[in-house]
């Protein structure tokens, strides 16, 4: 059973071999962890990989504590904005517990150091994000707030009704990317988070960060799942 239900059916399969859960950006490699109980599941390899239409492809890892699948789509630019921005990926994970879970988290790192330097981080409602630059080149990686997440909890978007009260460091700025620390899933759980990342050229004002702030329906729309 697959945690996000396509509109596409007999979507062509991609061989696991090749299925890195990673963003590639014009400066280096953004590594996307989902560790639970310690154990990082996308170290694994994958059970199955196909695309998704004709901009997102979808990963699933089946294990002895959850299933998990990561939905990977390139988002079209938007305006005024988009003339600016170079690249934009949206990473969005799906996990079901198959047993009560102690700890999750999710990274979104880079793989080696970055040939450029931290210009800080950015929170705005709904959003938390962090930014790097090089010489010529500026990245942006974003996910949603604490208020978002508590938000969707309360609407069981998501996540389980009863967690409306993450604790405050649930979304955490580390110095090679952004991380999340959610509460314990109970068996037959389910949570939901996202990264999107945007590149542009410098200079691009604030366009990288207004790129990344995305709500998960478009993300979802722009990968025709439901």
């Amino acid at each position: 059973m697959d945690l996000f239900i396509t509109q596409v059916s007999a979507e062509p399969r991609i061989a696991v071999a090749d299925v890195r859960a990673e963003v590639e950006t014009p400066v280096g490699v953004l590594r996307l962890d989902c560790v639970v109980d310690g154990e990082d599941v996308a170290e694994n390899v994958p059970t199955r990989a196909r695309t998704v239409g004709k901009n997102a492809t979808l990963t699933s890892w089946r294990t002895q504590t959850v299933r998990a699948d990561l939905l990977l789509v390139d988002l079209p630019p938007r305006r005024p904005s988009g003339p600016r921005i170079a690249g934009t990926v949206a990473a969005m994970w799906r996990l079901a517990a198959w047993r009560d879970l102690l700890t999750l988290q999710f990274d979104c790192r880079w793989v080696a150091t970055l040939a450029g330097s931290s210009i800080g981080s950015s929170s705005s409602a709904g959003l938390e994000a962090h930014g790097w630059e090089t010489e010529t080149t500026k990245v942006v990686i974003g996910t949603e707030d604490r208020g978002s997440l508590i938000a969707r909890a309360a609407s069981a978007d998501g996540f389980p009704a009863r967690l409306t009260n993450l604790a405050p460091r649930t979304v955490q700025h580390v110095p090679n990317g952004l991380r999340l620390l959610l509460p314990p899933l109970a068996r037959h759980e389910q949570c939901q988070i996202q990264f999107v990342v945007a590149w542009a050229d410098k200079p691009d004002d604030d366009a990288s960060f207004l790129a990344v702030q995305r709500d998960p329906a478009e993300l979802l729309e722009a990968a025709h799942v439901l």
